[in-house]
């Protein structure tokens, strides 16, 4: 209720507004190819049966002239691709970074991964976008602590996938993007 009220909205746009650095959070999909323990996406779209979609081109364009008119005030920009879906399987996500940095080269985009879907030729086409960070939730050190935790048997894909991600980043000598691997603190590590 608080947030549907009009003077709440409003304080909240100028505190937008008069921040330098505005991070901006956007679920571009609610598609996801986990079952991680901590989420709430088994609950909502398979027991309230929410309906799973991408963002639509309509919205992309809404959030792209929003974040040009917050480009043109002068505001530096993070954007975060981040929600209850992977955003690696949103099919628009490489062009929507592209849009981005043509705005402005310095909006710096962040991505975070289960790593399944980041194989070789997608890290690629992150560089190529401009991704400036990835991070991968590996979340566990072991398949049996992955299974529990991420709720897929997938432990090996991601393991691989990261390793190779920075590999082939040392291999190209790049700076960017920066990588990390997140490891979720939980009684599923072997080594706790």
């Amino acid at each position: 209720y608080l947030r549907q009220n009009i003077f709440f909205r409003l304080r909240q746009r100028k505190e937008i507004i008069d921040q330098e650095i505005v991070t901006l959070y956007a679920e571009v999909t609610t598609h996801c190819n986990a079952r991680c323990f901590m989420c709430s996406w088994e609950e909502k779209f398979i027991k309230e049966g929410m309906h799973q979609s991408h963002m639509s081109e309509e919205v992309v364009n809404k959030f792209l002239d929003s974040v040009r008119k917050l480009v043109d005030m002068g505001k530096e920009i993070k954007f975060f691709p981040i929600g209850l879906g992977e955003p690696l399987l949103f099919p628009g996500l490489f062009d929507l970074f592209r849009k981005l940095k043509i705005i402005n080269k310095n909006i710096y985009i962040v991505l975070t991964t289960n790593g399944v879907p980041l194989t070789k030729s997608t890290f690629v086409k992150l560089i190529d976008s401009g991704v400036d960070e990835i991070t991968i939730s590996l979340n566990a050190d072991s398949p049996e602590g992955y299974r529990k935790v991420m709720g897929i048997d997938k432990y090996e894909t991601a393991l691989k996938n990261s390793l190779n991600v920075l590999r082939y980043k040392k291999e190209l000598g790049l700076k960017s993007p920066q990588i990390s691997i997140q490891f979720l603190d939980s009684i599923y590590f072997k080594n706790s």
